[in-house]
């Protein structure tokens, strides 16, 4: 993975790519109109750490608020560490339109329970690469 940019989405979609100071990532997901969500995450961390951390799932919920989006994804059973295995961890992404530096930010690994919702939190991390929401 490494930077890269985001296919063309629609209003109920977002996706990107890209590397913050911590990890490399990509995501496409989207919300059908009966509110199913669809789509997969996976990060890898920066070295020396990526041969240790590499979470990755598939979205369980998707929620939009503008320029964001939210959404949940379970770690599946190849995603390390294994021991945060079933776990779940919420991503808030912020596209800040062309030619601005786009954002993301996690909350978790917790527990399912932990989140009764996916609706975008904070979005700290400057990425280097793009993400599309609901253009």
């Amino acid at each position: 993975m490494g930077v890269a940019s985001a296919r063309e989405s629609d209003d109920n979609s977002a996706s990107g790519s890209g590397t913050t100071a911590l990890f490399a990532f990509e995501f496409d997901v989207h919300r059908d109109s009966d509110g199913h969500a669809h789509g997969y995450f996976s990060a890898k961390a920066t070295s020396p750490a990526d041969t240790l951390i590499a979470p990755q799932g598939p979205a369980t919920c998707v929620a939009f608020d503008g320029n964001k989006v939210g959404f949940l994804y379970p770690l599946e059973d190849n995603s390390r560490p294994a021991a945060l295995k079933g776990q779940v961890i919420l991503i808030t992404a912020q596209d800040n339109g062309p030619g601005q530096t786009d954002a993301i930010g996690f909350v978790g690994p917790a527990p399912a329970a932990a989140f009764p919702g996916c609706h975008p939190n904070v979005a700290t991390m400057p990425v280097d690469g793009d993400i599309k929401v609901g253009r």
